[in-house]
């Protein structure tokens, strides 16, 4: 097993299982220094540094899908992709309630008996599944319509990635932006209104500043072409 420390301060842990990303932060907002702290403690360290074990493919299968991870992250030998200069998509495994991200190496795939192309069509799939479950939520301000999705999953800002998302989002518009500045946030908006831009800095910043998870400042502009970075605010 092995610990590096991040930029961002979080642990990534390797070992025969894969590689993990564990914040402690998630584990300082549940303590309340009561008599219950010792059981979030124990529970934390539990889902942190299991037991080694590779979970079957038939297991696997419903819970793989593909994470925007920071790009200057430790990925050693995981299947990723580069999407921008501060954005990488990889291929990650899951616990069942999605507790437990695992980036998904060689070795998996081996040990499944599977081929990168399947690997890579049950991410989409499941991701399009996770955006099934609830319709694009839009909220008005002002004269500007802001899209949000229903979900509770630290992998909600990877819905970008998702095979379905052009359909998903056709009430705002398409091409859209997305603002993703941490695992479980998003904002999506029309292109058409990237001059109001600005006034969703402050919360982009604040996000990705406190998350244990951040992602980007970057604004995504999602289209037929794909994801590109096409603005920036300061982290």
């Amino acid at each position: 097993m092995s610990f590096v420390v991040a930029q961002d301060g979080r642990y990534q842990i390797t070992d025969g299982a894969g590689t993990r990303c564990i914040s402690l932060s998630n584990l300082e907002r549940r303590l309340d220094g009561g008599e219950s702290d010792y059981g979030r403690v124990s529970s934390f360290i539990d889902q942190a540094i299991p037991v080694p074990e590779l979970p079957t493919w038939n297991s696997a299968r419903t819970t793989i899908f593909w994470s925007a991870e920071p790009s200057d992250s430790e990925f050693g030998d995981t299947i990723r992709a580069e999407v921008t200069e501060t954005v990488t998509s990889v291929l990650v495994v899951t616990t069942a309630d999605r507790g437990l991200v695992t980036w998904i190496t060689p070795r998996h795939l081996s040990e499944w008996g599977v081929s990168i192309d399947e690997v890579r069509h049950t991410a989409g799939a499941n991701l399009d599944q996770m955006l099934a479950v609830g319709g694009l939520e839009v909220g008005d301000i002002g004269e500007l319509k802001v899209g949000m999705v229903p979900i509770d999953s630290p992998l909600k800002a990877s819905v970008i990635f998702a095979p379905s998302f052009h359909g998903y989002v056709q009430e705002i518009g398409w091409p859209v932006l997305a603002l993703v500045p941490c695992r479980d946030f998003i904002y999506i908006l029309s292109e058409r209104d990237a001059q109001h831009l600005a006034r969703f800095g402050e919360v982009v910043q604040r996000e990705y500043r406190q998350s244990p998870y951040p992602i980007t400042t970057e604004v995504l502009r999602v289209g037929p072409s794909g994801i590109d970075a096409v603005g920036r605010f300061p982290e």
